[in-house]
């Protein structure tokens, strides 16, 4: 004879999973004796509960990993990732600046070695048209030695007229004359009188000549202690190496000429641009006399982020494994509790 549901006595376990996830049905699993199947029901219904319950423990399972899934990935993409582009900006900007520091290295070595004549008794004896003779054959013969030796591209010696006493430009690496450019370097220098003359010290920066981006040091022509009116100029120049200059920074960058206009805006600082694959840094470049030049733009590549995406699409693979597993364990855990007693 077959057994009826006690009325008196609820299914606790049942009971609790119901409504700690809140996804079984309302149906009372409890039957009133006069509610009660009957014999030949009895199999049926306790068959399609058993069913029910374990389609809903699949489902509340699934949808708490789907959520905690969820969570995870949003609390990495919002909290950790951002971390990764910070650092990204930080070496881009970093990187910019290193570019900019070369630039100075660069004139600051100039500087040195225009200093290295223009402050030296013979030289201001010499710019004034005294011991002419001796000082080009002790100090400026052959040509290409007295610039060589210096490792700067032009050498110029002018009077206080701005006249050029004595000039060279070569090619170092061909040993062969520039042609033209100690008279740009000598007019520039005739435009801007004041250049080298305000300061007991040499004026360095960066010009744009016909042969291309000129670094340039000015400076004062005085006695050996750096006393006495100026008398004339020294003017060293090298051209702008950026091959070079890529190779000694690390960094990928280019020099972009601009055309002065006086009522444009210039743009303040380092402003950064992102695209998929790098970060592009842009600033002004400004001449020796502080007019635009160019925009200096590097390229940073964005490695760290791409570390970032790869170390999160790990951890969520990972994440998701353990998640399984378990959910598995957990599956069969419920499975074993509730409805193996549902079914016996």
């Amino acid at each position: 004879m077959c057994q009826n549901w006690p009325s008196s006595k609820p299914i606790s376990t049942i009971a609790f999973f119901s409504g700690l996830l809140g996804l079984l049905d309302r149906s009372p699993l409890h039957k009133n004796k006069e509610l009660q199947p009957s014999c030949g029901d009895c199999s049926s219904s306790t068959g399609n509960t058993s069913v029910r319950i374990a389609s809903k423990i699949n489902a509340a399972l699934f949808c708490a990993f789907a959520c905690g899934t969820f969570a995870t990935y949003w609390v990495l993409n919002s909290a950790i990732q951002p971390r990764f582009d910070e650092i990204e900006r930080s070496n881009a900007q970093l990187n910019h600046k290193r570019v900019v520091d070369a630039f100075k290295t660069f004139t600051d070595k100039l500087q040195t070695a225009t200093q290295d004549y223009a402050f030296w008794d013979e030289t201001y004896g010499f710019v004034q048209g005294q011991d002419t003779e001796d000082f080009i054959t002790s100090n400026l013969t052959p040509e290409f030695k007295a610039v060589e030796n210096l490792g700067v591209n032009a050498l110029l010696f002018l009077n206080s007229k701005g006249d050029v006493i004595w000039g060279a430009a070569y090619d170092l690496s061909t040993q062969e004359p520039i042609e033209g450019l100690v008279k740009e370097i000598a007019h520039f220098s005739r435009t801007h009188r004041y250049l080298g003359r305000s300061t007991p010290e040499a004026k360095r920066g960066i010009i744009r000549t016909s042969k291309g981006l000129l670094l340039i040091a000015i400076a004062p022509a005085l006695k050996g202690d750096r006393s006495g009116e100026p008398v004339g100029k020294v003017v060293s120049a090298k051209l702008l190496n950026v091959e070079a200059a890529k190779e000694l920074t690390g960094v990928d960058f280019a020099l972009e000429p601009l055309v002065y206009d006086a009522r444009a805006v210039r743009p303040e600082g380092v402003t950064l641009t992102a695209t998929p694959t790098t970060i592009e840094s842009t600033s002004l470049l400004e001449s020796i006399v502080g007019r635009p030049l160019a925009l200096l733009k590097a390229q940073s590549p964005r490695d760290v982020s791409h570390a970032g995406h790869v170390a999160i699409r790990s951890a969520m693979w990972m994440m998701m494994a353990a998640g399984l597993a378990a959910m598995f364990v957990l599956w069969a855990y419920f499975r074993y509790t509730v409805v193996r007693r549902i079914e016996a």
